[in-house]
């Protein structure tokens, strides 16, 4: 499967960073789980998404940002045939683990890409470079009883089966005489003898998924996710939530999830809508343990984290050649010694002069072709050069001739042009400060577009952009392809060429860098001499803005603290003069952390070069000539200016739940805009998953929703959205109404209203 490099880039999502293996570690998940659907098509074995994945499918259109595992379900009957006859033609280094798996005690299946860690070149292309062994857990459905006394019967036994066999992990004959006992209590309940000469446990699951599956399909009204049923009495559906298929966009790939998806979630985490991410089910990341487990191993550590070093704060400069400025004050002072020197020995040692001018001359139009090369060829301090350099060669004659008079005629014309040319690079090259920007991205130039816009505005700033090319990076801590963008840059931003800017010659005064990771990240890395490491020893201020933006968060947010370790423990923070974050809670939180890494002797560091200010990194919106011109003449209004424009969506679960009622409330709602179409523009846009599940709806239902499609296209008098990607949409947006999907989720993460819409009101 096909995943553009872009995709393995550290983001964040929903104030969330996700760091480029974890990005490596969903491909890979989804890799393994396109082998699975591609059996299950074959055996015509139905499948779905589940949990947090079906969780994140619905809200956010991929994983929800802040988990990492692949959940999918099955009915029972389903899963029966899946493993009697997909699992044994899954690829031979697949690892299918179950109950009956040595050291695997769940009631649940996981099916893995692989048994250990690999960097295998054919794997780790497969597998998009990345080397721990990636999952999917398969959950199973089972069949209610018809009467619920019945089914409490059963859910308690089984809670107690499963209890009974996770008692203890000890040897079945060493078992004490409290668990014999109720081993025989199970026995006496389920009319069963457990052969005491073999493993207990895997017995006592055994019997556990047998009275999990104890009910047929036929008659069904509700089915269960029986460990969570019987540990937290949730996890009940009705059957016609799970039991028909529809597809939902999920990262780069269309998903399988129940028709009644809306149902299914409201029985699993109530309002799914809410977002919560205090919690989970499993450690995060889920690579972590392989990945403790690999570092063991190796002799040189792990290549892409940082291993703080006190000498790193120091600000040496060690080699680096003097800025044009201070090598201009530095020529400056020394004219002025030679010009005492010439004025002694000219009578006496003339030749010792003409040697000393010489030099000026040289030195002159070394520091002269320096100033233009950065200022252009119009600099005025460059024509004071050459008026002094014409001075020396008048003075040179007069000496030469043994002019006495035109001599000293000519030094005080010398010590004029000396004069000017202080005073003119006073004015405009030692009051100007040069100011680099280094931009990672161009799609992450808003980030620093605030910081460059306010050293634009300063006359006296002399302010270049240059953006850096970057390399991919690689499982194993190497190098891949070098990339160069600079298209995505706003068009009028004077950008330079990086292969024509010596920055370390330039010297400039203040640098501005959006990458701080130096070798210190999954997936890219800046060439060696743009590393914070190199850049702050030819700049006076080196500040590091971050890219990305995470908002608010709470202090019991513990998998966004662990991902601090991938965008605050960086070469970048350490070596900074100064570091901008967005908020007062952002800046405590980087300190806190840093704090604990370098040393609490440390904290006042951060807490003084850390600064809290406020800056938007987030879209500038669609450009106009992006914008349809039939959606354009819609938004306008016929007097001038521009409509509310709210952007309507309504999904299959709507139509698949409420059914005619969905059709009804479709109709009651383009009543509504077209009435008021005058003063709002309607951006409908319907699921693109609808077209492709008319196996879910009734002939006639079917039929007239096509035809409501079809008139409202005719009429014209809204936007029908058809397009693949709905950014534009989003984009135009000034509020969002429709079902919950996730580009309700956009607009709310971009602060639009959104309102849920409701077929019984």
């Amino acid at each position: 499967m096909e995943f553009p490099n872009s995709y393995f880039y550290d983001e964040v999502r929903e104030g969330f960073y996700i760091n480029g293996m974890v990005k490596r570690e969903w491909a890979a998940q989804i890799e393994t789980l396109q082998e699975i659907d591609r059996l299950c098509k074959k055996y015509d074995i139905q499948w779905f998404a589940d949990c947090g994945t079906m969780l994140g499918a619905v809200r956010h259109g991929g994983y929800v940002p802040w988990d990492d595992d692949l959940d999918i379900c099955m009915l029972r009957d389903d899963y029966q045939r899946f493993h009697k006859y997909a699992v044994p033609e899954l690829p031979d280094d697949f690892v299918t683990l179950t109950y009956e798996t040595e050291e695997y005690w769940q009631m649940i299946t996981r099916i893995t890409n692989r048994a250990k860690i690999s960097y295998n070149k054919e794997d780790l292309k497969k597998y998009h470079d990345f080397p721990y062994t990636a999952g999917v857990d398969v959950f199973v459905l089972d069949y209610v009883a018809p009467d619920a006394q019945e089914e409490e019967v059963r859910r308690q036994l089984v809670q107690s089966v499963i209890s009974i066999g996770a008692f203890a992990d000890i040897e079945d004959e060493d078992l004490p005489q409290e668990g014999l006992e109720l081993i025989r209590m199970v026995e006496e309940q389920c009319k069963v003898k457990l052969d005491r000469k073999n493993h207990l446990r895997r017995q006592l699951y055994q019997l556990a998924e047998r009275l999990s599956c104890l009910y047929p399909s036929e008659g069904a009204k509700e089915v269960v996710l029986m460990p969570y049923w019987c540990s937290d009495h949730n996890h009940k559906y009705p059957i016609e939530y799970v039991n028909r298929i529809t597809q939902i966009p999920f990262e780069n790939i269309m998903i399988n999830v129940p028709a009644g998806y809306d149902g299914a979630l409201k029985v699993e985490y109530g309002d799914y809508l809410q977002i919560y991410r205090k919690g989970g089910m499993h450690d995060y990341p889920l690579y972590e343990m392989q990945e403790d487990y690999l570092l063991e191993k190796l002799d040189n550590g792990n290549p892409f984290r940082y291993t703080f070093q006190t000498e790193d704060l120091r600000r040496d400069r060690e080699a680096c050649p003097p800025g044009i400025r201070e090598q201009m004050q530095n020529f400056c002072r020394m004219l002025h010694d030679m010009h005492t020197v010439i004025r002694n020995a000219a009578a006496t040692h003339p030749e010792a002069v003409l040697e000393l001018l010489e030099q000026c001359q040289e030195n002159a139009i070394h520091i002269g072709t320096q100033i233009e090369e950065q200022e252009g060829e119009e600099s005025v301090t460059v024509r004071t050069i050459e008026t002094y350099c014409e001075q020396l060669y008048e003075l040179g004659e007069a000496l030469t001739q043994e002019e006495h008079g035109a001599f000293e005629s000519c030094m005080i014309s010398l010590d004029s042009a000396l004069e000017r040319m202080e005073d003119t690079a006073a004015q405009n090259l030692f009051n100007r400060r040069k100011i680099v920007f280094l931009p990672f991205r161009g799609d992450l130039w808003e980030g620093l577009k605030p910081f460059y816009e306010e050293a634009a505005a300063d006359p006296k700033n002399i302010v270049s952009v240059i953006p850096l090319p970057f390399y991919d990076r690689m499982a194993d801590g190497g190098v891949g392809e070098l990339h160069y963008e600079t298209e995505d840059y706003p068009i009028g931003l004077p950008v330079m060429d990086y292969r024509e800017v010596d920055i370390r010659g330039l010297h400039p005064d203040v640098i501005y860098t959006q990458n701080a990771y130096d070798q210190c990240n999954y997936t890219y890395m800046l060439p060696p001499e743009f590393f914070t490491a190199e850049l702050k020893k030819y700049t006076e201020e080196l500040i590091y803005v971050p890219y990305f933006k995470i908002g608010s968060f709470e202090k019991e947010d513990l998998k966004l603290r662990k991902t601090t370790d991938y965008f605050v423990k960086i070469p970048g923070l350490i070596h900074a003069d100064k570091v901008f974050v967005e908020s007062e809670q952002m800046k405590a939180l980087y300190a806190e952390v840093l704090a604990e890494f370098c040393g609490e002797e440390t904290r006042t560091i951060w807490e003084e070069k850390i600064v809290a200010r406020a800056f938007d990194v987030s879209d500038t919106g669609i450009p106009k000539e992006r914008i349809p011109e039939e959606w354009d003449r819609l938004i306008q209004k016929a007097g001038g200016g521009r409509k509310k424009t709210v952007l309507f969506l309504n999904a299959v679960c709507s139509m698949y739940q409420e059914k005619e009622k969905a059709i009804q409330k479709l109709r009651s709602v383009l009543n509504t805009f077209y009435e008021h179409r005058e003063e709002v523009t309607l951006i409908w846009r319907p699921h693109p998953s609808i077209a492709g599940s008319i196996h879910l709806f009734e002939r006639d239902m079917w039929l007239e929703y096509r035809n409501i499609v079809e008139e409202y296209r005719q009429a014209a008098w809204g936007i029908l959205d058809e397009t693949e990607d709905a950014s534009l949409a989003v984009s135009l947006a000034d509020a969002y109404y429709g079902d919950p999907d996730a580009v309700m989720q956009k607009c709310r993460n971009l602060g639009k209203p959104v309102m849920i819409q409701n077929a019984e009101v």
